[in-house]
């Protein structure tokens, strides 16, 4: 097998977690209008078919808890067990291309005028439910920023929301589930602290 390199073109701008971004609305319209255009592209793309159920999902949620639940104070491990206890939502009806791993730390942006740049890290993308990617910013940019991209890519009906609350709260396995409406870089916003992470290779511009 002959080897060979891989040469990406480097994007403008600075992980969203690094940047020191305060405000998440600087980047809502851009994302809104990226999900919009990959959410309705066209099925014949050659990318993987993820129909991972809401029952799997909450599965690995309960598996996560239990492994944490020890050494978390009382009132976290309150917050989990309801969580965990509360009737999950419905599959969605159907699936969309979707970047699949929107978290903040695959997010570019400008740091002087905090618009999105880029959106890095494309090795998920896969047809799946349109509330996976509205999760993670749920997760972490906060539920208001995350009700603000899915209005604008056209997405915001309710049952999608109440999935991508569920989903947001279910991926979050570094700490417990705390819902807070007040975004801080690396803070715990829809559901969990997330650690900053390296960024990889890119793919795509968002203009």
């Amino acid at each position: 097998m002959s080897s060979g390199v891989v040469i990406y073109r480097k994007l403008p701008g600075r992980p969203y977690l690094l940047a020191g971004a305060d405000d998440p609305t600087a980047v809502t319209h851009s994302l809104g209008r990226l999900l919009r255009t990959l959410h309705g592209l066209s099925g014949d793309v050659d990318l993987p078919r993820d129909h991972q159920r809401i029952e799997e999902w909450l599965a690995d949620a309960t598996a996560t808890a239990a492994r944490i639940d020890p050494p978390l104070p009382a009132d976290r491990r309150t917050v989990i067990r309801q969580f965990l206890a509360a009737p999950p939502p419905a599959d969605a009806a159907h699936n969309t291309l979707c970047h699949n791993d929107l978290g903040a730390e695959h997010l570019l942006i400008d740091e002087r005028s905090g618009v999105l740049s880029g959106v890095i890290d494309w090795t998920d993308a896969a047809f799946t439910d349109p509330a996976r990617d509205i999760a993670l910013i749920c997760r972490d940019l906060g539920p208001d920023a995350a009700a603000a991209v899915a209005g604008i890519a056209g997405i915001a009906e309710p049952e999608l929301l109440g999935r991508a609350t569920f989903l947001a709260r279910a991926s979050g396995s570094k700490t417990s589930p705390t819902p807070s409406r007040t975004h801080r870089p690396g803070s715990r916003t829809c559901t969990t602290r997330i650690e900053p992470s390296g960024t990889r290779s890119s793919s795509e511009q968002v203009s």
